[in-house]
């Protein structure tokens, strides 16, 4: 049965090394941070938000913990599976289900604020149902074959892109304005707390390593490579949010819809080529975007395909990307100011600190442990 479902679920039967493993979901973080948008942060902290950057860091540490307590639980079986044994068929399946509906749509608002990003800045002309159909066609295509065209693509990826965006997010430190991120304690303790919440939704890709850690070759190294991961995209949050409040102010932020994006249009290169900035940060971040957003197919896919054993992976990959086909069709522009974006953003910290807590408390309740992955080889 094992070996069928395995079968079924194309491109898991890839083991990874912890560097593929970790470039993999670096890639996958760097490009899901969607332009680091600190909006909440800086409107509850003004000038020192910089602090729930690293509050946010703080809330992720228990996450990492959790990881590595549900790994040596469940060494052979994902989130997934182990919410299955735990809770039974019936009351797991409703609860994973739950559980990746909510992500189904907000990676789909995710697609659809990207997507009017590109036809802002590039294809102003360009039917949006054209655009969604031909890029949702190419992300599922990458998806296709799991997570090994994946982690190949994500390993092609990874060194220039990841280097030129942070090269980028270096260059934008000109004009930086020491007074702007005065003074340094701005809000009180609780606002602290809760802008650093807020952030950790700039964290939720880091969820899938709750799918693919029984794929890694070395599982003694998944704690370093987690928390090498968690504190790696602390860095950039970090240096995007001190760089752009140094250099906007915190007033101009909370008016911006891409803060980061018109942080890094400032910067003056005395070359020709790099003249406009702005649209080589989008066209690299988008590079990563689809490597995150591909990495998170798969994550719904193979979620989605376990609950139901004759649902092929590769047949939810489908109905995936006609639902957010549809999604992006019946969603207005601009909607990344609708208060409905906003729940669905702030409801990510939740799930994501959330859904791994209560996997694993109902393992330590009911004393489940071990059991064999559907996916392994």
């Amino acid at each position: 049965m094992a070996n069928k479902r395995m079968n079924d679920i194309q491109g898991n039967r890839v083991r990874l090394s912890p560097a593929m493993f970790f470039i993999t979901m670096l890639t996958t973080l760097y490009g899901l941070v969607f332009l680091v948008s600190p909006w909440d942060a800086v409107e509850r902290c003004g000038p020192s938000s910089y602090w729930a950057v690293l509050v946010s860091l703080i809330y992720m540490i228990p996450f990492g913990l959790i990881v590595v307590a549900i790994r040596r639980r469940f060494p052979e079986q994902n989130i997934f599976e182990a919410a299955l044994s735990i809770f039974g068929k019936v009351a797991g399946r409703i609860i994973n289900l739950l559980f990746l509906g909510f992500f189904l749509l907000h990676y789909g608002l995710l697609i659809r604020i990207s997507l009017e990003l590109i036809l802002v800045y590039f294809l102003d002309r360009t039917p949006f149902l054209f655009l969604s159909t031909l890029f949702l066609a190419g992300i599922a295509y990458i998806a296709y074959d799991g997570l090994f065209s994946i982690s190949r693509l994500a390993g092609f990826v990874a060194i220039p892109a990841v280097s030129i965006r942070l090269m980028m997010q270096f260059f934008a430190l000109q004009g930086l304005n020491s007074s702007q991120l005065l003074p340094v304690f701005s809000a009180s303790i609780p606002d602290y707390l809760k802008a650093g919440l807020s952030m950790v939704s700039l964290f939720n890709p880091i969820i899938g390593l709750l799918l693919i850690y029984p794929l890694l070759i070395k599982p003694r190294m998944l704690g370093g490579i987690t928390f090498g991961l968690i504190g790696g995209n602390f860095l950039l949050l970090l240096l995007s949010v001190v760089s752009a409040v140094g250099v906007l102010g915190a007033p101009m932020i909370t008016a911006l819809d891409w803060p980061i994006l018109a942080l890094v249009r400032r910067v003056a290169l005395p070359y020709l080529i790099l003249n406009q900035i702005g649209p080589l940060f989008v066209i690299v971040w988008m590079t990563l975007f689809i490597v995150g957003i591909a990495f998170m197919f798969y994550f719904l896919g193979t979620g989605l395909s376990l609950q139901f054993s004759k649902l092929n992976y590769r047949l939810a990959i489908f109905g995936i990307s006609i639902i957010i086909l549809i999604e992006g069709i019946i969603t207005t522009p601009h909607f990344i100011n609708h208060p409905f974006y906003e729940i669905t953003r702030q409801l990510t910290v939740y799930l994501t600190l959330g859904y791994p807590l209560l996997v694993y408390c109902g393992a330590l309740i009911r004393g489940k442990k071990g059991g064999e992955s559907g996916i392994e080889s």
